[in-house]
């Protein structure tokens, strides 16, 4: 007598159930870690721009720079200038959809020599995809903070708790 091996129809529809059940369960905590990470980068290159600005300024007081929005919103990118002779040093352009929202009424992020900052900070970076945000708060003594926070669904409302 001959043996047959294989999977029955049951066996195959069994494996599908339950890919099925998992990829439901996984595929919105991919989309929620997938923001998370634009969230954190974008946070990430924002704070080593000020932290470059901010040495800038104490290594070379002659040279001013600044961080500029690069359009029309801080969350299409920003540019490093020298305000010095208005030459662009560096470009940061995204197309996600992480949001920026520099609640001050500065339009560009600068420091004065010794590393002091022109101004209070505080920029808040969001997904509408993600429910936490990142705060980056700057004060004028030159401290640089970093914190997760939630964010009111970027609707404009930012607060961190």
């Amino acid at each position: 007598m001959k043996t047959q091996t294989g999977v029955t129809l049951t066996e195959v529809m069994i494996v599908i159930v339950i890919i099925g059940i998992s990829s439901t369960i996984a595929i919105p905590n991919i989309q929620s870690m997938l923001a998370n990470n634009q969230i954190t980068a974008k946070t990430n290159d924002l704070v080593g721009s000020i932290r470059y600005i901010k040495n800038e300024s104490i290594t070379r007081p002659s040279k001013k720079l600044k961080i500029q929005k690069l359009s029309t919103t801080w969350g299409e990118g920003w540019i490093i200038r020298n305000t010095t002779d208005n030459k662009t040093l560096k470009t940061f352009s995204y197309e996600d959809q992480v949001l920026i929202n520099l609640s001050s009424t500065q339009t560009d992020i600068s420091f004065r020599s010794r590393g002091r900052a022109k101004a209070d900070y505080d920029i808040y970076i969001c997904s509408r995809k993600h429910p936490q945000g990142r705060h980056i708060k700057i004060k004028t003594n030159g401290y640089i903070l970093t914190e997760r926070c939630p964010i009111n669904n970027c609707s404009g409302h930012f607060t961190c708790s």
